[in-house]
């Protein structure tokens, strides 16, 4: 399990011995977070608009890999979601009409794939899969 919380930590923590396995201390609050689909990566939005990646891989010792800044006037990173097929991750703020969709995986270098504009301000995000 992944927490977050207001005195700008986040904790990564052995659910079956309730154990804390380590702590990653952010310069700003985090308010947003997923992990990926295989659970290799942790993804952290926070309130001033930066969204980074985290190496999970070995719990105790997690690294940072990478660090966006999505919105340009610092919009907080409000809202992260992980497809379950493994292979998206969405990102929005609730101050902005623009959403990001970028890949969950390594493999492919975290690449953006296209931002979209709503009508009003992204409240809340959400996908569904088509069965073929």
């Amino acid at each position: 399990m992944v927490s977050i919380s207001a005195d700008n930590n986040i904790a990564i923590w052995e659910m079956t011995t309730s154990k804390q396995l380590a702590v990653i201390e952010m310069p700003v609050e985090p308010i947003s977070l997923d992990v990926s689909k295989e659970g290799s990566c942790l993804f952290v939005g926070t309130i001033a608009g930066t969204f980074r990646i985290y190496d999970i891989c070995n719990r105790e010792k997690p690294r940072m890999i990478q660090q966006l800044k999505f919105y340009e006037d610092e919009k907080p990173i409000s809202q992260i979601l992980s497809s379950e097929d493994g292979k998206i991750v969405m990102i929005s703020s609730v101050e902005s009409e623009d959403f990001y969709i970028m890949s969950q995986q390594a493999s492919n270098q975290f690449d953006i794939y296209g931002q979209l504009r709503a009508d009003g301000h992204i409240l809340s995000i959400g996908y569904f899969m088509k069965d073929n």
